[in-house]
């Protein structure tokens, strides 16, 4: 049996898991503080959803209720708050960040009563949540060239809480506590995204079985749970109307499923095969306590992993197996298993627990280095800190050149719509179209601000793609009802109750031009039936409109 530290050394271990998790609030205050701008990354227009969730917040809407969001509503609401504090704060990196005004304080509770078992492994674990939480990257690259990952903002908040979960199970022992901290992190789970929480009740479940839970801790999380989400259901209606929204989702996409399985468990293989050998091995080297046994919670993890990431496009893939690692490893260490084994599973245990790790640390550091060469800071007049962004230069010209295309050469962008496909198959993740697309906002929003000068008069406004910062960034309203992240193949497929109203009511619907994609095609034609009565009209080359009649007489 090997001893892991003295009392004296435990005191320096709990300073610096305390260390750690002050750095968890002090690097994101600091920054979010500072006028950063970073490069921006694959499918950065994702992180526009905060913007354009954030102003209708403001103006009164509530999330599920009066739009479909893609995901639940406390990761929109964390983002509105922390922008409350901090308005200019850079938006992607306020939106990853939010969440630490949920996950520390939980982080904290779980430290404080895990460290009087062990401050060796809780420091461990501590640092594993820091590293995850201070590094808002994803663990896999979607493109060639380095950025920061504007996409899968809610799926790392998931994962990150997750991680609190595994940690509060194994290594928690106040019962009331325990019970106490899962029930506040279920309902985070639960409120941010609905597989994050199914992923997590994986653990829940076993550590029931096992006994690793009482029943006690078990009714007291329950009991936070309900009654956290009958009040906000009795103050707001988000929660049947949440629900609501999942079922929809599951009836429309349910076609799939053992092709996503299959993916997921792609995607986390480089982690799921060292551990299912931890595992094997684990089998003849620790003991069953009734019906508990490290690998089982190793298999419980790589299941839960597999299953959350099928449903995902990124995130921080499957980083919650950290503390189930750990946990494994020190009864490893505390095992009468020969110096030969223990070292063989040590290592397991380090290739199971390692690889994301070292993804992100490839990741951010390549992402962080290209910002200081070759990167100009992304020219704009009125994109606010939704333009706090760098571009390498060699993009920039990139960028021009495809805009004078699509200008130039209509008929062959039509023919890619026609045929249903965009114009190179990873448009979405190219930094090129990212810059381009936002470029293109602020030359719309530009003429929209002139017009207004003129005398133009209107309220509401929306934009027929995937996001819409035009009424964030006009302050203007969003219109009730549509979704924020209209996806046309996932979340769009045909218009809701209260859309076609909402729709037929908008002042300036608008629609980009360079390029004009199957997507927005697609959108078009599920939104085109409301407006019938709306007429045509340019907004600047890149960008026509249709307005509403109350306000063409105006458009001169």
């Amino acid at each position: 049996m090997t001893s892991l530290a003295n009392s004296e050394e435990s005191k320096y271990y709990g300073a610096l898991s305390w260390a750690l998790l002050a750095l968890c609030l002090i690097v994101p205050t600091v920054i979010l503080s500072s006028p950063v701008k970073i490069p921006i990354g694959a499918f950065y227009w994702d992180s526009y959803l905060y913007l354009d969730a954030q102003n209708r917040i403001a103006s009164g809407q509530t999330p599920n209720v009066d739009f479909f969001p893609p995901v639940g509503a406390l990761g929109y609401y964390l983002f509105y708050w922390l922008r409350l504090i901090l308005p200019e704060s850079q938006p992607m990196l306020a939106a990853s960040w939010s969440i630490v005004m949920v996950s520390v304080p939980l982080m904290v509770v779980v430290a404080w009563d895990g460290m009087k078992n062990n401050a060796v492994s809780m420091l461990l674990v501590v640092l594993g949540f820091a590293f995850f939480t201070i590094v808002p990257f994803n663990t896999t690259e979607y493109h060639t060239y380095p950025g920061f990952d504007g996409f899968a903002i809610y799926n790392r908040q998931g994962s990150q809480l997750i991680y609190i979960v595994a940690a509060a199970l194994l290594f928690m022992r106040n019962t009331w506590v325990q019970g106490l901290v899962i029930g506040l992190a279920m309902t985070a789970l639960f409120s941010i995204k609905i597989t994050a929480f199914l992923a997590a009740g994986l653990f829940c479940a076993y550590a029931l079985l096992a006994r690793r839970i009482s029943i006690i801790s078990t009714m007291l999380a329950g009991m936070v749970f309900v009654i956290i989400l009958a009040i906000t259901e009795v103050s707001t209606g988000i929660v049947t109307a949440y629900i609501g929204n999942i079922l929809e989702l599951v009836a429309s996409n349910e076609e799939g499923l053992t092709g996503r399985l299959l993916q997921g468990a792609a995607r986390t293989f480089g982690i799921g095969a060292p551990a299912a050998l931890t595992g094997l091995l684990l089998l003849f080297t620790a003991k069953w306590h009734r019906l508990e046994h490290p690998t089982i919670w190793l298999f419980v993890a790589v299941v839960a992993g597999i299953f959350f990431e099928s449903q995902n496009t990124g995130g921080q893939e499957i980083i919650f197996i950290i503390p189930v690692v750990i946990y494994a490893m020190l009864i490893v260490l505390r095992s009468t298993a020969s110096p030969p084994l223990v070292g063989i599973l040590l290592t397991l245990g380090a290739a199971t627990a390692l690889p994301p790790i070292v993804q992100t640390i490839q990741h951010s550091t390549r992402a962080v280095a290209s910002s200081l060469k070759n990167q100009v800071p992304l020219k704009h007049a009125n994109l606010r800190s939704m333009g706090d962004v760098l571009v390498r230069e060699f993009l920039i010209e990139r960028e021009v050149e495809l805009r004078e295309h699509w200008l130039k050469y209509p008929d062959a962008m039509m023919h890619y719509v026609e045929l249903g496909q965009l114009s190179e198959f990873v448009l979405f993740q190219d930094f090129a179209y990212q810059a381009s697309w936002a470029i293109n906002i602020d030359t719309a929003v530009t003429a929209l601000l002139e017009r207004e000068a003129q005398g133009l008069e209107y309220n509401t406004v929306m934009n027929m793609d995937f996001t819409n910062p035009f009424a964030y960034l006009l302050n203007k309203q969003a219109p009730k009802h549509v979704a924020i992240g209209a996806d046309p193949t996932r979340t769009v497929k045909k218009m809701r109750e209260g859309e076609a109203e909402a729709l037929a009511d908008t002042d300036i619907i608008l629609f980009p031009r360079c390029p004009y994609t199957s997507n927005i095609k697609m959108l078009s034609d599920i939104y085109g039936p409301a407006l019938t009565e709306h007429k045509e009209v340019v907004v600047s080359e890149c960008h026509s409109a249709l307005i509403h009649p109350r306000i063409q007489a105006q458009w001169k």
